[in-house]
Parts: C-alpha cells; structure tokens; sequence
C-alpha cells in the first residue's frame, strides 16, 4: 500500500468507528436527591451499565450514541 491507500483506508475506519469512554456512575447524593426523577432516572446500584446524559451536554453521550450502545447490549 502507498501513503494515499494507507490515509484513505485511516478514514474509512475512522468514520466507521465508535468511541466508549468507561467510567462510573455513582447512586443519588442524598443532599441533591431534588436534582434526580428517581422513579424514572435514578441510577440503579449494581444492577447493570448506566448511560450518563446531561441536559446541558455535560456528557458527550447523545441519542445517536445511546442508540448504538443498546443495540451493542442487545
């Protein structure tokens, strides 16, 4: 392969990709429970992969990415 075979290739996969950044999700602070829906949002502990999304975008987790994660778990 040749320089131009190798980037053009580089491309492909890059726009082909997903990117996961693990991190962990912590249970409800109960000085702060007011900020959670509990009965819909609240993390469950130790039952599972928590998606983290923030109304201001302070995740990068998006739609299109959550879409993507469930359909890898499934």
């Amino acid at each position: 392969m040749n320089k131009d075979n190798d980037k053009e290739l580089f491309q492909k996969v890059i726009r082909r990709s997903f990117t996961l950044s693990v991190d962990g999700a912590q249970g409800v602070h109960p000085n702060y429970s007011e900020y959670y829906e509990v009965t819909s949002h609240g993390p469950k502990l130790g039952k599972g992969i928590a998606l983290k999304q923030h109304i201001n975008n302070h995740y990068s987790t998006d739609t299109i990415g959550s879409t993507i994660f469930r359909d890898i778990c499934d």
